[in-house]
């Protein structure tokens, strides 16, 4: 470990930049996943919805476009009618149209693509640190934040590069505007505006790179505040014409409980912010994982107040080296700091997950360099055994987690979201439904193990050129046993058994705890009325259906998840019922 540290604070930084390379070089295997196929078709035009979306237009906020598009499906038809996600990403659109120009279906071409845009992300990086740094320190930072963990969806996941096209233009553009100010550099002001605009044109993640723009004026750029101000005036008009333009033009998102949109509802993102700031904190310092909340509901609570201790570590390491520091140290910190916690504010909108870390990690890796480099050389140095003892663990710790931990992360993920991926596509691809014409029919699908399975089968089915169902109907997403009830010749209940649907963060991407299902709603899906006939504290338990035809006919397919597929099954008669058990095995 000592040794790595040393061999850093003497390194080059321009000759590490490979690592980025290599860290990526699994992921060429990785192949496309999820949402990949729906911008895949989307691309090529292909129809999938009733009313053809867009790429990164996932819900307008049009209640007719949203019913239409849930009497089509693959939207279920518990979404807020009103739900929107629709972000302007256009730049990056037209990188992903080039994309599939250039390759066709070859994926690795497509990661090649995206390689080139985490080196130039790296770089622009590189230059921030020398820029801010002392040559001890900026190598270090520079390492840290190529093989950081949370870059692997962003850097690998070709639906997420969007993240990199924005902040990798909006780094170079940083680092344009801190020569421009630390030097005089002229071309710096027009250079970094540029830097910005096209990270804007990129994505949304741009604006908290324009964060630490702000933070350099605030606490870290020398003269004073008029001069300060003029200074960071050009970045902040093009910021509010960009926020002002946003708004006017549709963009955002609404009537979600994971979309928090703070120029639509400030009160409701100021409540969120400060739970899902500290699970961001735990994921940027001590890696702690911000999906699990996705996937155990509830876990948000402890993973902020893990995330609260991790900072609370952070502050309290940088206060015991702070005399250690290099002047050059010191002054990075006081603006470094704070403007990687203001650059979290735009990912505090969103659904939380590791790969909303990508701005805030510019910062986080310039914090942990100095506290790593420091705690390497006190327990080396410090003048009793205990210190000593203690900032080795310290060092032991951070490094064991941040370059060891990190890096190796990066296969695994890969071999991870491949196999996953796999066994998901595999569930929709293989299965007896080429055995019938299902153009005609009404797919139903009473509950399915995961969200995955309830969504994107049409998706699949259309990237792989097979036909689409006439409907695609997902009931339930919710984990737990479901009975299905046969009422009448045209009518069934769908009751879930010790839960409630809408627990799930997926199923809150499109519906919101304010606006809630309530009994006695309805949704015609064309074919099929679902009516609420009980409801729990987030979401339906017990709901009717009713039937344009008896569920017999050729109108209707059954499906449910088995054995790794999915297979038709009859409904139950008059009088009868069918348990339908949960397995994430199915």
């Amino acid at each position: 470990m000592f040794r790595i540290l040393r061999f850093l604070e003497g390194a080059d930084g321009r000759r590490l930049l490979p690592l980025a390379a290599l860290v990526m070089l699994p992921a060429f295997f990785l192949g496309f996943f999820g949402d990949d196929f729906f911008h895949l078709i989307l691309i090529d035009g292909k129809q999938v919805t009733a009313v053809p979306l867009d790429p990164y237009c996932f819900a307008p906020g049009s209640a007719a476009v949203m019913s239409a598009n849930q009497r089509s499906g693959p939207f279920p038809w518990f979404a807020g009618l009103e739900a929107k996600a629709k972000f302007f990403r256009p730049l990056s659109v037209a990188l992903m149209r080039l994309d599939r120009a250039l390759f066709g279906q070859f994926f690795p071409g497509f990661q090649a693509h995206s390689l080139l845009w985490y080196l130039l992300l790296c770089l622009g990086a590189l230059l921030v640190f020398r820029r801010v740094l002392p040559p001890a320190a900026c190598s270090l930072a520079l390492v840290l934040f190529i093989v950081d963990d949370a870059h692997f969806f962003p850097a690998a996941w070709w639906s997420n590069r969007n993240a990199v096209v924005a902040c990798a233009t909006a780094v170079l553009g940083l680092a344009a505007h801190l020569r421009w100010r630390e030097t005089g550099w002229r071309p710096g002001l027009p250079l970094s505006l540029l830097g910005y605009a096209a990270g804007l044109l990129g994505a949304e993640a741009a604006v908290g790179i324009l964060a630490y723009v702000a933070a350099y004026e605030a606490f870290g750029a020398e003269g004073g505040r008029i001069r300060r101000a003029l200074s960071l005036t050009p970045a902040a008009v093009l910021a509010l014409g960009y926020f002002l333009w946003y708004r006017a033009a549709g963009y955002g998102a609404a009537h979600s409980d994971m979309y928090v949109d703070p120029g639509a509802t400030p009160l409701k993102y100021l409540a969120a912010a400060p739970l899902r700031f500290l699970q961001l904190a735990g994921g940027q310092f001590l890696s702690i994982p911000c999906e699990a909340e996705t996937l155990i509901p509830g876990l948000a609570p402890a993973l902020a107040a893990a995330g609260a201790g991790a900072l609370a570590f952070i502050l309290l390491l940088v206060a015991v080296f702070w005399r250690r520091m290099d002047p050059r140290e010191r002054r990075a910190l006081r603006w470094m700091g704070p403007g990687t916690a203001m650059a979290a504010a735009p990912a505090l909108s969103a659904i939380m997950t590791s790969r909303l870390l990508l701005a805030v990690s510019l910062g986080g890796a310039v914090i942990l360099a100095v506290i790593l480099r420091h705690a390497g050389r006190a327990a080396l140095d410090a003048d009793t055994r205990t210190k000593r003892r203690a900032a080795a663990a310290v060092a032991g710790l951070l490094f064991c987690l941040h370059l060891v931990f990190a890096p190796l992360s990066w296969p695994i993920q890969t071999a991870g979201l491949r196999a996953v991926g796999a066994h998901l596509n595999r569930g929709i691809l293989r299965n007896p439904l080429e055995n019938m014409d299902i153009t005609r029919r009404q797919v139903i699908v009473p509950c399915v193990p995961d969200p995955y399975a309830g969504i994107y089968p049409p998706i699949v089915r259309a990237h792989a050129g097979l036909p689409r169902a006439r409907s695609w109907w997902p009931l339930s997403f919710a984990p737990y046993d479901h009975r299905l009830i046969r009422t009448g010749e045209r009518t069934m209940e769908l009751e879930v058994l010790g839960g409630e649907m809408l627990e799930g963060a997926f199923e809150r991407l499109l519906s919101s705890s304010e606006d809630p299902l309530r009994p006695g709603d309805t949704r015609d899906l064309d074919g099929l009325v679902v009516t609420v006939l009980a409801t729990g504290d987030r979401g339906p338990v017990h709901i009717r259906l009713d039937f344009a035809e008896a569920p017999e006919s050729e109108r209707y397919l059954f499906l449910m998840r088995k054995n790794g597929q999915f297979e038709p099954f009859t409904p139950p008669a008059v009088g009868e019922s069918l348990l339908l058990p949960f397995s994430l095995r199915s």
